[in-house]
């Protein structure tokens, strides 16, 4: 079976248009490429294709494979593509917080203003909201920057029609010279859990604008969501680099915040940094079952885990004065997998093994030699993302009836 489905990715990867690919490959050549329990959401999912819902609202939740957006992007314009496009959603200004994050929603500003927190260094109790990072305006004053929109461009209807600004404290909101551009929906209202929202309705083909805050003392940004209020998918990314399911089960806020997007879907995208740490099978799960736990309670929503892919480990060593670095495999992702796959089992909630979807064992080797994959054998390249990205989404499809 693995290498079946090597060849099944390579293949994908020789076809100059991938997505001509999907719809000319017989993706039953990968048998592990499914939904497992896929019945525990198929109600869900089904909304997709029927009219009971406006907007069906997936939030994917993960570490640095999630935060760099590539993945994001390609599954963002498959399920848009097909099953109609309600806008970008959750946008965050990760430059801001002096990291990598998505292409296509850009923040230019001043960033010396801001305090950076993040929950991958924070203690247990802490209230760090989404995304993961906390940005904060210590001193009372007036923040400005400019936002840039940059949809793909063979997405339709990719316009905002709504923006809503999320944040913590007291805030008013001004757009410079697209003032006329824009009015209040609503005014700043308590949203829970220590999130404020305010809703502004946006003339259609504005995607740059510049956004002045006038704010309190500890005014907290958590970033924005762009809507059209067309019928489709609105697909938000919530990732942070370094992240364990520990991380975000410390938040006392994060995952209940996440209400906010309404979502009928939580992805979690977990485990390849508890793979390189000295986490055993006990504490994972109860880190699995207090994450769904907090889920069940505050979303509402179905559940959906993925497995993380192979990965290697390194070490360094001197030879005649040169440092040279070693890879070798990392038998502790498989075993992340496998212990999420048991609790997914017992627990009746529905999976995706990414780790035999790609070719298990050795999959890394091989994916690093045809640049699909980093050379630090833990992350993918722009391309392998994508790959990733469509094996998921056929899985995704298949499971819809």
């Amino acid at each position: 079976m693995k290498q079946v489905s090597k060849l099944a990715i390579y293949i994908l990867l020789l076809i100059p248009q991938i997505s001509w690919a999907q719809e000319q490959f017989d993706w039953n050549l990968i048998p592990s490429n499914q939904i497992h329990n896929s019945e525990s959401i198929s109600g869900i999912l089904n909304q997709l294709k029927g009219d009971s819902v406006q907007t069906f609202s997936i939030v994917h939740l993960g570490d640095s494979h999630i935060q760099a957006d590539f993945f994001g992007a390609k599954m963002r314009k498959l399920l848009q593509s097909t099953y109609g496009n309600s806008g970008r959603g959750f946008v965050f200004p990760y430059s801001f917080a002096k990291t990598n994050g998505h292409a296509d929603a850009r923040f230019i500003g001043p960033k010396e203003n801001w305090q950076i927190q993040r929950i991958t260094k924070a203690d247990s109790g802490n209230f760090i909201g989404i995304p993961g990072y906390q940005l904060t305006l210590t001193d009372p004053n007036t923040e400005v920057f400019t936002f840039k929109y940059i949809p793909d461009s063979s997405l339709f209807d990719a316009e905002i029609s709504e923006l809503v600004m999320l944040y913590q404290g007291e805030a008013s909101f001004s757009f410079g010279s697209n003032e006329s551009s824009f009015s209040l929906i609503n005014e700043s209202k308590n949203v829970g859990n220590l999130l404020n929202q305010q809703s502004f309705k946006i003339v259609p083909g504005v995607l740059s604008f510049e956004v002045t805050i006038s704010h309190s003392q500890n005014f907290v940004f958590h970033g924005m969501i762009l809507r059209n209020n067309r019928k489709g998918v609105q697909y938000h990314s919530v990732g942070v680099n370094g992240a364990t399911l520990k991380n975000y089960n410390q938040s006392a806020v994060l995952l209940s915040q996440l209400s906010v997007l309404n979502p009928q879907l939580l992805i979690v995208s977990l485990g390849t940094n508890e793979s390189v740490s000295k986490i055993d099978s006990l504490s994972f799960t109860n880190q699995l079952a207090q994450l769904v736990q907090t889920a069940k309670t505050e979303l509402h929503c179905g559940i959906l885990f993925t497995t993380p892919a192979d990965n290697y480990l390194r070490k360094k060593t001197r030879h005649k004065k040169k440092t040279r670095i070693q890879y070798y495999d990392n038998p502790k992702a498989k075993e992340i997998g496998d212990w999420m796959i048991a609790f997914c089992e017992h627990e009746g909630i529905a999976y995706w093994d990414m780790y035999e979807a790609l070719g298990g064992k050795g999959s890394m080797k091989e994916m690093v030699a045809t640049g699909l994959a980093a050379k630090d054998h833990i992350h993918f390249s722009r391309k392998g993302y994508h790959v990733q990205a469509s094996l998921f989404f056929e899985a995704l499809k298949r499971s819809i009836n």
